[in-house]
């Protein structure tokens, strides 16, 4: 990935703006337990990653052998490999300020892949992606321990459906309904806490939502 001299400021100069976002990204998300983070990484990169990994945009032929979530969707593991390789995409700088902030030490990428939603996918049920203690309420007073990153390829919005979250469910506060239903376009990311319940939207568009996802 290549930038013009005038196109991106130095990294010694990045790095005040990158902490200060880091501090509000991070506060929104212990609060929220959801933040959006835009325009994180160039759209243009991402458009080579969806190339890579569907050379003919064909998502449907992914989900062979893939695991499927329910009807029309399906996620599936990534090699870091050709432009997926690239930091910015498995390690986004701006991504791991936020995660070392909040997670408050070491992080460790867990699992890198794929979700894809079909035309005509079926919202998924509400969820959390894990817990350490299901039955205790000691559950939503432990500080954040993982962390769960959605990137998507293509315009999440109300037509092809984007992550539906329940703000400050990780706290065991807020409503039975969604609260927080972001666009977020292609550059930008959108990261939960893993305690914090969502569900993908359904697809009403007349092509694939492909996300890529990492925890």
């Amino acid at each position: 990935m290549t930038f013009a001299a005038s196109s991106m400021p130095a990294e010694g100069a990045r790095e005040p703006a990158r902490a200060a976002d880091a501090h509000s990204h991070g506060e929104a998300l212990l609060r929220d337990g959801v933040v959006l983070m835009e325009d994180v990484i160039e759209p243009a990169l991402l458009e080579d990653c969806a190339a890579f990994i569907a050379p003919e945009g064909d998502y449907a032929a992914l989900g062979e052998g893939a695991q499927r979530t329910n009807r029309g969707r399906f996620f599936t593991a990534l090699a870091i490999d050709g432009p997926l390789a690239d930091p910015q995409v498995f390690a986004n700088p701006a991504v791991l300020a936020l995660a070392h902030r909040v997670l408050d030490g070491d992080v460790v990428l867990d699992s890198f892949g794929l979700i894809v939603s079909l035309p005509g996918s079926a919202a998924q049920h509400p969820h959390v992606d894990g817990c350490l203690f299901p039955t205790s309420p000691v559950e939503q007073m432990l500080p954040p321990y993982a962390l769960t990153l959605a990137m998507p390829l293509v315009r999440m919005d109300e037509r092809s459906g984007t992550t539906a979250l329940h703000r400050r469910s990780h706290r065991g506060k807020g409503g039975t309904a969604p609260d927080c239903m972001p666009v977020v376009e292609p550059g930008s990311a959108l990261v939960w806490d893993y305690r914090t319940r969502h569900f993908g939207q359904a697809n009403r568009s007349p092509d694939p939502r492909p996300v890529l996802f990492a925890v």
